[in-house]
């Protein structure tokens, strides 16, 4: 189901709120002209930075580096021991025996 809802959304999103998305040819706007060039504005007008990444290309170091943080594994271990450790402890307490 999530797979499924991910592909609906790269569908359907828009890469920025200036330019629509095309589907099969078809443009799908979100945004008028006008709508688009607002958000654009305020949205540089809050973070200036984000003007300095738009259409950079993520190289292969932003991967390693990514890998390389060891930030990213305790969060992945405190995941997986949050999605894995609490449905088998709830199953144990449900088929308890009450005697």
């Amino acid at each position: 189901m999530t797979c499924f809802l991910g592909v609906v959304a790269y569908i359907y999103l828009p890469h920025n709120a200036a330019s629509p998305k095309v589907f099969f040819n078809f443009p799908i706007k979100l945004f008028s002209e006008r709508q688009g060039t607002i958000i654009v504005t305020r949205v540089l007008r809050n973070d200036p930075s984000k003007a300095l990444r738009y259409g950079k290309p993520v190289l292969p170091s932003h991967i390693i580096e990514t890998f390389t943080d060891w930030k990213l594994y305790g969060h992945l271990v405190s995941a997986f021991l949050t999605m894995y450790g609490l449905p088998l402890r709830s199953s144990i307490h449900a088929f308890k025996s009450p005697f």
